[in-house]
């Protein structure tokens, strides 16, 4: 998805063939990321595929389906107000729409997920998985049930709150829900012979009277998930557009330290290199007379080792069109042939114009690492 002057914003749908294998999808992405706001890779993926290298891909600042919500321990101490979700640091990474939507639903039906037990039914990456993690920082008490879990019923009759996310028609049956309780439905099959979609609950709704709230599809959680998909957009676009609209000049700040020790901490390849560490080639650059370009502090570095020549060009090649975007560029590279070792290539990260790293050098960074 795009964004432009234009207030619309355009959608562009990308089909692969099936036997598209996991490298030529990422590069897909890839490609994709360097011109576009925001990526929504659909699931399931083919069995062949791996799916946490393919949506580890996608850049967080990206990601507005929240793929990378579990993986980048996102709950922690602290709540927002929307659905108990952790505020945590903001590192771009959001909470899966169809979660979110749920979370929100409950909330304004005025069921406190606090003192309830909610069972959620699936566990898959996108729905199942994150859903149970953003109750769990909601405070609620959680069970997460799947196929091969014993007496079902019986566990939804212990429930205050019961969310199917299993694509099974009428799965859960009316008697199944306590007097008061609530469910959500959030799978649904598409039935052939009577060309409709089948929600997981059973089709006489009537069958929920006794429940304090229904939300059913299609219907319900849907609509309010593709509302939350373009709000996520639409801020991926802005923050796209706005952090980063300027390269950095001669009064940039260095980075701020808690900042430059937790990218540290998120990408180990990199490092710090002092001046003193630095190759002549990189400490000994000369300055600008007019104070254009300053001799290098410090520098984030990352040496990368590659089969040939032309996958470290197009590596560079990448990181070239991520600065373009960025206004900010990579401030030194090298490439050695190591004869039956492949190619090493070396990247330096600093702001030329200060001679420190800085937080357009951190974003940088992340972005490149996204390609890897």
């Amino acid at each position: 998805m795009t964004t432009d002057p234009d207030p619309n914003p355009n959608s562009n749908q990308v089909d692969l063939p099936h036997a598209t294998s996991t490298a030529a999808l990422q590069r897909t992405l890839r490609s994709l990321a360097r011109r576009c706001d925001g990526i929504q890779l659909m699931w399931p993926l083919p069995s062949h595929i791996d799916s946490v290298a393919a949506y580890n891909t996608v850049p967080a600042a990206l990601d507005v389906d929240g793929a990378h919500f579990v993986g980048h321990g996102q709950l922690r101490a602290g709540r927002q107000d929307t659905g108990g979700v952790s505020a945590g640091v903001d590192t771009g990474v959001r909470v899966p729409v169809t979660p979110e939507s749920v979370l929100q639903l409950l909330a304004q039906g005025g069921v406190d997920l606090a003192s309830s037990h909610v069972v959620v039914i699936g566990r898959s990456r996108i729905v199942g998985a994150p859903l149970a993690h953003a109750l769990l920082a909601a405070d609620a008490t959680v069970s997460v049930a799947h196929r091969h879990t014993p007496s079902l019923e019986a566990l939804c009759r212990s429930a205050d709150v019961v969310i199917s996310c299993a694509g099974v028609p009428g799965l859960i049956k009316g008697g199944w829900i306590r007097p008061g309780g609530a469910v959500v439905n959030v799978g649904i099959t598409y039935c052939e012979q009577s060309n409709s979609l089948q929600p997981d609950l059973e089709a006489d709704l009537e069958a929920f009277r006794h429940a304090r709230f229904v939300a059913s599809a299609p219907g319900g959680v849907g609509p309010l998930s593709l509302a939350l998909l373009f709000r996520n957009v639409a801020d991926a676009a802005e923050r796209r557009s706005s952090e980063y609209a300027a390269g950095a000049d001669s009064q940039t700040p260095q980075v701020d330290q808690a900042a430059l020790d937790a990218f540290l901490q998120e990408h180990p390849h990199w490092s710090i290199g002092h001046a003193a560490e630095l190759p002549p080639q990189v400490s000994q650059t000369a300055a600008a007379a007019d104070g254009s370009v300053v001799p290098p502090v410090r520098s984030l570095v990352r040496t990368l080792k590659f089969e040939t020549h032309g996958d470290a060009t197009a590596l560079l090649g990448s990181a070239g069109e991520i600065g373009d975007r960025l206004d900010h560029h990579i401030a030194h590279s090298a490439i050695e042939h190591r004869c039956t070792h492949g190619v090493q290539l070396t990247v330096h990260a600093y702001t030329t114009s200060t001679g420190e790293v800085t937080a357009h050098d951190l974003e940088l960074c992340r972005q490149i690492e996204a390609q890897l």
